[in-house]
């Protein structure tokens, strides 16, 4: 069995990685227009 300490350190590695693919990409897009969902359009 998996432990929960090692569990959660998974959950918490897997979250950073979302945050850090999500702040990217949303700076991606408002490098190419303040309102991402303009940016969006334009592509």
């Amino acid at each position: 069995m998996e432990s929960p300490v090692l569990a959660l350190k998974t959950k918490i590695a897997l979250l950073q990685m979302k945050i850090e693919a999500f702040a990217s990409h949303r700076h991606q897009q408002l490098q190419c227009h303040p309102s991402y969902n303009t940016c969006q359009l334009d592509q």
